[in-house]
């Protein structure tokens, strides 16, 4: 298989480690009859929630400045002066098949329809604020696996529908279950860039997701959280599939 075009960001992560945690997590819940599919998909669920909440949402003042257009002042101290400096500020706008530098004095005509695109453009990436977080539940939705764990979901879902058709496209985000028993695994993938986007953190929400699942199973294995289902249930909503009001996150 070809790797990823030449320049374009990537990021893997070396899961040994976390594997290792889910068969000591099933060896202590298959004693209450938790199978390996259940163990599995109920951590799919539970790092998919935990990843969309640390992942962060972009920044309504920085769309602001990426998508803001301003006009030259005829009168005052600052007279002629260009107000597009701010380094946010997209340099150039298509209009016609030609592109127009933010930059630079254009009739009012032109500035009029410029100003036009560009609130398109800050319209549209408003509504998609929570893109990055909401990532996470879209593979979660493609795996089957529990949702009820995901926080701001309705704002998750304008997001979903915002971004259109791609988000829909498996080569873009899915998870894939396949085999059964002990053989049972799930493999979530994403080439969604926007995770990868430095004021999302999307590799950092994933990777401290992982952690911080394994650190709370050794907690509850100390609490003595797997000597009965009903603990179990009560600590893990989703393992079974199932919800239970009240349940931690």
């Amino acid at each position: 298989m070809a790797g990823p075009p030449k320049g374009r960001q990537t990021f893997k992560m070396d899961v040994k480690d976390f594997n290792r945690f889910l068969g000591e997590m099933h060896r202590a819940a298959s004693k209450n009859g938790f199978s390996t599919k259940d163990v599995i998909r109920g951590e799919a669920a539970a790092v998919l929630a935990s990843a969309s909440e640390l992942t962060d949402k972009a920044s309504t003042q920085d769309i602001n400045e990426r998508y803001t257009l301003k006009r030259k002042p005829k009168s005052g101290k600052n007279k002629g002066k260009n107000p597009n400096t701010g380094p946010k500020l997209i340099p150039f706008v298509k209009l016609d098949g030609k592109w127009y530098s933010t930059q630079r004095y254009y009739p009012a005509a032109i500035f009029s329809r410029m100003q036009k695109r560009l609130t398109f453009y800050k319209k549209r990436a408003i509504s998609r604020v929570y893109s990055a977080k909401a990532v996470w539940l879209v593979i979660a939705q493609k795996t089957g696996v529990f949702t009820g764990r995901f926080k701001s979901g309705a704002r998750l879902m304008k997001a979903i529908s915002a971004q259109g058709g791609q988000y829909a496209a498996n080569s873009v985000n899915h998870g894939l279950a396949t085999g059964s028993g002990r053989g049972y695994t799930i493999r979530l993938y994403t080439e969604n860039t926007v995770l990868l986007n430095k004021a999302a953190k999307g590799n950092f929400a994933i990777a401290s997701a992982m952690a911080r699942r394994a650190r709370y199973f050794e907690a509850n294995m100390e609490k003595g959280v797997f000597k009965t289902a009903d603990r179990i249930m009560k600590r893990y909503p989703g393992i079974a599939g199932k919800s239970l009001k009240g349940a931690p996150v």
